[in-house]
């Protein structure tokens, strides 16, 4: 196998190739090229000379690929694709490649697929503009600042402490007196939060302790209203599910580093 330049680009390729791989001009050293010498071992020139198989058409027998709207299509045949530009499906500066070629380019730039067109061919700033605008846009993950290292100490102290007024609260099942020490811990360190997502989760403790005892001091006072204390029982034991709800779902929020 020897090498020869392209005829159109100058290329080395294959005396054998189909195509040229970089510019896919059809039967590049086959057109206005010497033949290349004989190898050693070849039979002599008067040897009979085998009659040849018919080779199908090379632009036919190419595969092209092409990029419309940012999608990569094909592959398709040559005539297939000469079919489109003429119904006018694909611009003449679709980008297009064979399959063995190794540049986009653009129709009007590859020989015999944009002949029958103006030979418009846009210069390289122009052309790249254009193929930039048919690709996708990359994808980007958001860009987040940063905290500075005294920032992230303040959030780490401040995640500490909620966690502490969650421990007091679940406590309170067995103590009910740490539900008190919880709500004194939230006052005394709310200063402490300001400015970060666990001061979120202090107004949720907060909330959660003033909602409760409302809840209680409504049940006492129905229980004396009517007389009975399993009046008093059956409100006072839905309030119990309801604390356990807010300790689970605030901590579970808190572990995740989340505002609640």
């Amino acid at each position: 196998m020897a090498l020869q330049p392209c005829r159109e680009c100058g290329t080395s390729v294959s005396t054998e190739a189909v195509f040229c791989p970089r510019c896919g001009v059809p039967q590049p050293t086959r057109a206005g090229q010497p033949a290349p010498a004989e190898a050693p071992g070849s039979p002599p020139p008067h040897a009979p000379a085998q009659p040849a198989p018919p080779e199908p058409d090379a632009a036919d027998a190419q595969a092209w690929h092409y990029i419309r709207n940012g999608v990569r299509h094909g592959p398709v045949s040559q005539a297939e694709l000469r079919a489109m530009l003429h119904r006018g499906e694909i611009p003449l500066d679709t980008p297009v490649k064979s399959d063995g070629g190794l540049y986009w380019l653009p129709i009007s730039g590859v020989p015999g697929l944009g002949a029958d067109h103006p030979p418009h061919v846009p210069d390289g700033a122009e052309y790249q503009a254009r193929l930039r605008r048919t690709m996708p846009p990359p994808r980007h993950r958001p860009a987040y600042a940063q905290p500075s290292p005294a920032d992230q100490q303040a959030q780490r102290s401040a995640r500490t402490l909620g966690h502490v007024v969650y421990a007091l609260q679940a406590a309170s099942f067995i103590t009910g007196v740490t539900l008190f020490i919880a709500l004194v811990v939230n006052y005394a360190g709310r200063d402490s939060v300001r400015g970060t997502y666990v001061n979120t989760h202090f107004d949720w403790q907060i909330a959660t302790f003033w909602g409760l005892l409302l809840w209680w001091i409504g049940a006492v006072i129905l229980g004396i209203v009517a007389g009975s204390a399993f009046m008093f029982v059956l409100i006072y034991l839905p309030s119990v599910v309801w604390l356990l709800y807010r300790v689970v779902h605030g901590w579970i929020r808190l572990n995740a580093e989340e505002p609640v």
